[in-house]
């Protein structure tokens, strides 16, 4: 096992923002694992964000590397060509003519699309909600507690 790896198991690093940490730990409460937390919070301070599939990817192998086989991959080609679909489908929006409260919930309906692709063999929940929190980021709303929540219950069933 890596150093870094035991490190990061037994903390939750103090340098990131109270929220990163709090969203992190309610995005993780059925895993239970600081490993995580600390990476998804490593991810949100994070000011860094590409809008592709590539950058989904991504998120899901820093989450999961050294504990999955799989992380960062795709379940399968099929679902790599959805992706790319959804993605250009996506970029071609001019959020420009849209106020911000539209912009918002066009997001969350692009988060939802992004579910139903369920892209990994494992968590697609958490890194899909990532990967939503950086793009709202991306575009200029501030992570909140207020807006993951809002978030999170717009995209129950």
């Amino acid at each position: 096992m890596k150093s870094e790896y035991i490190i990061e198991k037994n903390i939750i690093n103090p340098l990131y923002k109270n929220t990163y940490r709090d969203i992190a730990l309610d995005l993780t409460k059925k895993l239970d694992n600081p490993i995580i937390i600390n990476r998804i919070a490593l991810i949100l301070s994070n000011q860094s964000f590409g809008f592709s599939s590539i950058t989904l990817k991504s998120i899901h192998k820093e989450l999961f590397k050294d504990i999955y086989d799989f992380a960062g991959n795709y379940r399968s080609d099929f679902i790599e060509k959805n992706l790319f679909e959804l993605f250009n489908k996506e970029k071609n929006i001019d959020y420009s003519q849209v106020g911000k409260e539209n912009v918002l919930n066009h997001i969350i309906n692009f988060h939802y699309e992004l579910l139903k692709l369920n892209p990994f063999t494992q968590g697609n929940t958490i890194t899909i909600n990532i990967f939503l929190l950086k793009y709202l980021q991306y575009y200029g709303f501030e992570i909140t507690k207020e807006l993951y929540n809002k978030c999170k219950l717009n995209k129950q069933d």
